[in-house]
């Protein structure tokens, strides 16, 4: 999905830059920021922008030639450091990552293409809480050194406001929370076990084994970026059953050893750790998963779905006579919790919860490896689920990479503030640079108003609606109580509506002082139409 956001800003990010155009004049890259969320918290981002644009190359229509200056020009030196500062002039968070020389090419409607020769920077910003909507932040380069403190030597650990992260030994990672002294282990274990199944179905072999990381595979790496991240990775192998036995009744005696990293990253300003997970996958028949451990014995979990957090069972009871056997997995939208613990599943769909000696964990599934479309041997399922086709792509085969967040509450998890930062986290500000653009963007504050949504009620769309004439707003609860919305208009908004889903059946609500008050009931969908 944020591949998706990406492509359309940058298709649109023209037009945009257009609109909002001014002509007063700005030194240094001016980038159009997109806040998608609601919830007004701090974004880390990296991105790349190029400086000094200096044209090299174009086309000389009068002589039917192409006009070189690469050669005769005094291209600026690479910056040695960079600031940033907002829309408003407040100073933003910013480091210089890597400088390069390189070629922009300038593509126009009315002309053929240019070349400029720009310095080339990646940079990391720690971007505020900004409203809904799109804003702008300047980056200025500077031949002097940022004055940054060194990073910390510290091989082992990292830490922020929020808590300390360090490898448990193990395997994985253990982390304590700052503000109580509560410690997790075992955070983001990698567990594999046999998966005899098919991809409607997953089965057991009969003689199943696990296998788990250790700390004796694994050896730790540390970065540190001052004042805004640092990650500590486990490296290594993880070694695996090759495949299943030739009756598929027990995981192979033949072992592959498959590269992994497990990296834990801390933003300065976030209670979020974010993990990281590449995976070489050079086994078969497996089923790869990534354990949180929820810090206490709990009897269901909760995950995001279409327009709820729906609460499920960690233990399911097992009838006598069964077509399917009640296998504990459990979809999610991207957020689950359980206990004191949540994560945030970036494009991962499939979790279960299980009972260790410690209490609850949440295991997320990272691979499924398969190589059948349907069996009709599964330990797990009656029969057929559809044809018995091999798939051996299925088998998942090469490197995999995986981006989790996990958060834990040792006073227990707040579900609606849990899932803010977890949209925070799956959907960081976009930014776009225009290189050529030498004046300020204002960008208008129309989508500013949904950031007055109360975090129990999530917003799920703001689009063009279908008759043309309005704009759509939806939103669900995902509170245990009514919950009041008092939602300020936007300017040009002449009348405001509830309505279906289907954006009729409109009943007009009152404005009172340019906003509308509406009473949200648990698990309710809310779809607005504001007349324009």
């Amino acid at each position: 999905m944020s591949g998706i956001l990406n492509t359309l800003l940058k298709d649109g990010g023209k037009a945009l830059a257009d609109r909002f155009a001014t002509k007063t004049p700005v030194s240094g890259a001016v980038l159009l920021c997109f806040e998608p969320t609601q919830d007004q918290l701090s974004g880390y981002l990296e991105t790349v922008v190029d400086f000094d644009p200096v044209l090299i190359q174009r086309v000389n229509f009068a002589l039917s030639t192409i006009d070189e200056y690469g050669d005769s020009i005094c291209h600026p030196p690479l910056p040695r450091s960079v600031t940033a500062e907002d829309e408003n002039g407040a100073p933003v968070r910013v480091r210089l990552l890597s400088a390069e020389k390189a070629e922009y090419m300038h593509l126009q409607d009315e002309t053929a293409p240019e070349i400029y020769r720009v310095n080339r920077c990646r940079v990391a910003l720690e971007l505020p809480p900004m409203r809904c909507g799109f804003h702008t932040i300047t980056l200025h380069p500077h031949s002097r050194m940022d004055g940054v403190s060194p990073a910390p030597q510290r091989p082992d650990w990292i830490e922020n406001a929020f808590c300390r992260v360090e490898s448990d030994g193990n395997g994985a990672f253990r982390v304590t929370d700052k503000a109580t002294g509560r410690v997790y282990t075992g955070v983001g274990r990698l567990v594999d076990r046999g998966d005899a199944g098919d991809e409607y179905t997953y089965s057991w072999p009969a003689q199943d084994r696990s296998c788990l990381t250790s700390g004796a595979d694994l050896y730790l790496e540390c970065e540190c970026l001052p004042g805004l991240k640092q990650t500590l990775t486990l490296r290594g192998s993880l070694r695996l059953p090759a495949g299943l036995s030739a009756d598929r009744a027990r995981r192979s005696t033949e072992e592959v050893d498959c590269p992994v990293s497990i990296t834990a990253t801390l933003y300065e300003d976030s209670p979020v750790i974010g993990l990281d997970v590449t995976v070489d996958n050079k086994a078969k028949d497996h089923l790869l998963q990534l354990e949180i451990p929820a810090g206490v014995r709990t009897d269901c979990t909760a995950a995001s779905s279409a327009f709820a957090v729906t609460r499920h069972p960690v233990r399911l009871p097992v009838p006598d006579q069964w077509m399917e056997y009640p296998i504990p997995n459990q979809p999610t939208h991207g957020f689950v919790t359980a206990g004191e613990a949540w994560v945030a599943c970036d494009g991962l769909t499939e979790y279960e919860a299980a009972d260790s000696s410690d209490g609850t964990v949440l295991r997320i599934t990272l691979l499924r490896c398969v190589g059948w479309l349907s069996r009709p041997d599964l330990n797990t399922r009656v029969g057929n689920g559809g044809w018995v086709l091999e798939t051996p792509d299925a088998q998942c085969q090469g490197v995999h990479h995986f981006r989790l967040g996990a958060g834990f509450c040792p006073d227990g998890v707040d579900t609606a503030r849990a899932m803010a930062q977890c949209d925070r986290f799956l959907h960081p500000p976009m930014l776009l640079q225009q290189p050529l653009r030498q004046t300020a963007l204002a960008p208008a504050a129309d989508l500013a108003f949904l950031s007055c949504l109360p975090p129990e009620v999530r917003l799920s769309a703001c689009k063009q609606a279908e008759d043309g004439d309005g704009v759509v707003v939806r939103a669900y609860s995902i509170g245990r109580q009514e919950t009041e919305v008092v939602l300020p208009l936007p300017a040009g908004v002449t009348a405001a509506f509830r309505c279906d889903l289907t954006e009729q059946a409109r009943t007009p609500l009152p404005v009172e002082q340019g906003a509308v008050r509406l009473q949200v009931r648990p698990c309710e969908i809310v779809t607005l139409y504001l007349q324009l």
